[in-house]
This record gives C-alpha cells, sequence and structure tokens, in this order.
C-alpha cells in the first residue's frame, strides 16, 4: 500500500470551506450531505494541486481520519438524535473521497449527452419519445454532470455504511436517473453496473 502522509505533510483546507458548513462544525452540528459533498470536492481538488499522481488509499484513509477527528461531533456516525456513535465516520468520509476520485479518474463521457445542433432538434425529440428497446427516455438530457456524480457518491457510500434511510436513497435514484442510463447505454458490463449503481440489483 502507498505511503501515508504524516499530518505534517498535509492540512486540510478549511478555510476553503463553505461558511455554513464551517458554523455547523463550530456549533457540533451535523452538516447538510450537499454541504459535506463541497467537503469532499475541496479536499479532493486541493489534494490533487499538490501532487503529480492519484494519490493513493492509503493518503485518503489518512485524510478521512484527520478530517473525522477534528469534528468529531459532526462527522461521526451517530444516531439520528446525534448522541448514541454508531461508528468511526472514517469510512463514510474515506468511500466519499475515494469515490470522488474515481470519478475525475474516469471522465464522464456519452454521445448522446451533447446537445443537438438546431436542425437535429426534431429527429431528437421524435427519438427520444420513441420507444428504444422497451425504454422510454433512452437517454434523458444530462445537466450539472458535477452534482449528479456527488449523488452518485452518497449513493455508493449509503450502500456500502448503510447510513441512509429508504426515502433518501429512492430521492436520489430518481434524480440520478439521466447518468444510470448513460452508464448502461454505453454498453458497461454487469459488474460495472453493479459497482457504480450498487442500489439497482
Amino acid at each position: 500500500m502507498e505511503d501515508s502522509p504524516s499530518r505534517e505533510t498535509y492540512d486540510v483546507p478549511w478555510h476553503k470551506m463553505p461558511p455554513n458548513f464551517m458554523l455547523a462544525l463550530s456549533e457540533k452540528k451535523r452538516p447538510k450531505p450537499k454541504e459535506r459533498r463541497e467537503l469532499v470536492r475541496i479536499v479532493i481538488d486541493n489534494v490533487l494541486s499538490k501532487e503529480r499522481g492519484m494519490p493513493g488509499r492509503a493518503k485518503l484513509w489518512e485524510i478521512a481520519k484527520m478530517i473525522v477527528e477534528q469534528y468529531l461531533c459532526s462527522i461521526q456516525d451517530r444516531e439520528l438524535n446525534g448522541t448514541k456513535v454508531i461508528g468511526t465516520g472514517y469510512d463514510a468520509v474515506f468511500i466519499q473521497l475515494e469515490n470522488r476520485l474515481e470519478n475525475i479518474r474516469r471522465p464522464f463521457t456519452f454521445s448522446s449527452t451533447k446537445k443537438p445542433a438546431e436542425g437535429e432538434d426534431a429527429v431528437r425529440k421524435k427519438s427520444t419519445l420513441s420507444d428504444r428497446y422497451g425504454c422510454v427516455e433512452w437517454q434523458p438530457d444530462i445537466e450539472d454532470i458535477a452534482e449528479l456524480e456527488s449523488k452518485q457518491d452518497d449513493l455508493k457510500s449509503a450502500f456500502k455504511t448503510c447510513h441512509l434511510q429508504e426515502s433518501c436513497v429512492r430521492k436520489l435514484m430518481t434524480e440520478t436517473y439521466s447518468i444510470q442510463r448513460a452508464t448502461i447505454n454505453k454498453g458497461s458490463t454487469v459488474k460495472t453496473v453493479l459497482e457504480e449503481w450498487p442500489f439497482l440489483f
């Protein structure tokens, strides 16, 4: 496994975090999922700006520990009422960091998500509304791919740690439908689809 960083070689860029997120941490409150995704994005961007290559899993694990240990009350895995600790929180943060890095390693590409030229609008509309292999909306338009990938990361993390309620999972699955279809439509293997979208199985 790769060498892990010491606390002297990496500092979590707390100064770059959104004010509302830092306020929640200072008040020992749970940050909102969107703010937590922003933490993950900022940390990974910061790590990549300091390194030539991709950080290894050992490094991500050490960073996850640093994040959790600095704000235990806010980031540890706790029951909904916030009193009982049910996990260290390391795993959940580590998985989010790792998933974010994987999304960067595998940039999202799918030709049919490009906006059609003006003359193609009528053809595209007809194709979209038609039944293709029994599926209406074969490939919905994809907007704000970064936000959708963050939600995908949350789903992967939830599947491994069981920290999301079923209603939240259903909501995220509905919101990420367009990139689920893109994963399937580009001919991914069943194994890949399982890894990317475990709640489909």
